[in-house]
Formats: C-alpha cells, sequence, structure tokens
C-alpha cells in the first residue's frame, strides 16, 4: 500500500482502517504517527474500525505526533 494522502491527508488512514481490526490478535497494539492536526480525524476514522485511542504522544515542541490505539 502507498502512502498517499489524498486531498485532506487523511486518505491513507481511511483504507488501512478497513482491515486494522481483523490484523490485529486481541493483545496488539496499533501505533500510527500524525500530521499537524490531525489527531481529531484520525482518532475517529480508528474508532470508527473498532479501535480504541489508548495514547497520544507528543513531539519535542509539543505537537501531537503518535496514536496508539487498541481493539476495543
Amino acid at each position: 500500500m502507498l502512502l498517499v494522502g489524498g486531498d485532506d491527508g487523511l486518505k491513507f488512514y481511511r483504507e488501512y482502517s478497513k482491515n486494522i481490526k481483523n490484523l490485529m490478535n486481541k493483545s496488539a497494539y496499533f501505533i500510527c504517527e500524525i500530521g499537524i492536526n490531525q489527531r481529531q480525524d484520525c482518532e475517529e476514522i480508528f474508532e470508527n474500525s473498532g479501535l480504541n485511542l489508548n495514547k497520544v504522544v507528543n513531539d519535542l515542541q509539543g505537537i501531537e505526533r503518535i496514536l496508539s490505539f487498541s481493539k476495543i
């Protein structure tokens, strides 16, 4: 799968979210890097595909950069 953002930069996340739950076992985590101001959209995309946001990690400038999800 190519890492392509599309018009809003979220195309990859939408495509990947379609299969992610089936690829994870019950103790797995899905961790992704996001761009500036993408947290809310990415959180919604992956929660709609059956994952639960566990942790948000900021980069050295305080920008939300890493999201960690697990199965609900």
